[in-house]
């Protein structure tokens, strides 16, 4: 059934392997229904062994390569299962750090940093704590392939049909506009910069000024895009960062009907660093932007893989 699969990932120049096991650690009761997606290295130093990997999980899945580009050695992944329930366990490291932190209330600690639900957990012990989570019945798209020297796995906002429109929704209203423009548009992995406006420059040397914001130092942007700054020292606790020189952030815009495209804003200045991709540098600051890919929350998405 999967090696006509495995026949197009070839056809794109890329290489995949069906599991013979489930392959997310985190999945407890329930995981072994549900298709599993990770990429994996032969060699751990050698970026060039990288394969991808799936795990089909129940028969009734279906996983089809709808379309590939060559040139790109890219993909469109469909998938598609039905309303299943599993669960998924929370990192030790994780239980271990808001238990630090705040060990009569650790446990709305970690509902509240991770956008939980309370009813959605079951507490096993204080070591031991599950997320219930559900599969989606829609069916899920995923752009899968080479982006500069590493492979990478992204899951779409909406179902595309073909590699071409996948690079295209992923792309912000704001990112496409700039384009129009001709202005520059510089990419990174999933974040886009772009030329601020001449207010948007103003604002910032003004603030920055009158000491209104603080200029962080080789910070992650992944914490600040999402809000999830735990503690006066910034780090990412999952993926490999996005490393800027200097950060700095701004709440977002609020427009006529009171609510801001964004809930902030950020802008980074000097060498943008990432194990996977060149570096970038900017002399003067620019508008970081994330582009529209959905946000893998953990084995729900199926992905064992991030960024």
């Amino acid at each position: 059934m999967f090696h006509p699969l495995t026949r197009r990932f070839q056809e794109a120049g890329l290489k995949l392997e069906i599991a013979s096991a489930p392959i997310i650690r985190a999945v407890g009761r329930g995981g072994a229904d549900i298709v599993q997606i990770d990429i994996q290295r032969k060699f751990a130093k050698d970026a060039r062994s990288e394969y991808f990997r799936i795990w089909p999980g129940s028969e009734g899945n279906r996983i089809e390569a709808v379309n590939i580009d060559k040139d790109h050695a890219q993909l469109i992944l469909m998938v598609h299962e039905t309303v299943r329930e599993f669960e998924e366990k929370v990192p030790r490291a994780t239980l271990k750090h808001v238990q630090q932190r705040d060990p009569e209330n650790w446990l709305d600690l970690l509902i509240r940093e991770n956008r939980l639900n309370r009813r959605d957990l079951r507490i096993h012990s204080k070591d031991r704590v599950s997320i219930i989570r559900r599969t989606s019945s829609q069916k899920r798209h995923f752009l899968c392939g080479v982006d500069e020297r590493q492979l990478f796995i992204s899951q779409l906002p909406k179902p595309v049909s073909t590699v071409r429109e996948a690079h295209r929704c992923l792309k912000s209203v704001d990112v496409l506009f700039a384009e129009g423009k001709s202005s520059k548009v510089v990419r990174q992995g999933e974040w886009f910069f772009l030329e601020p406006t001449p207010e948007e420059f103003q604002a910032i040397n003004e603030a920055i000024r009158t000491k209104m914001i603080t200029i962080e130092k080789t910070v992650p942007i992944g914490p600040f895009a999402t809000g999830q700054i735990r503690g006066p020292r910034v780090r990412q606790w999952s993926g490999n960062p996005h490393t800027a020189d200097e950060l700095v952030t701004f709440s977002g815009k609020a427009l006529e009907h009171g609510f801001p495209v964004r809930p902030r804003e950020i802008f980074v200045r000097g060498r943008v660093r990432h194990v996977d991709h060149a570096t970038v540098k900017f002399p003067q600051w620019k508008k970081v932007i994330r582009n529209t890919e959905t946000v893998n929350q953990g084995a729900a998405s199926g992905l064992g893989w991030v960024d």
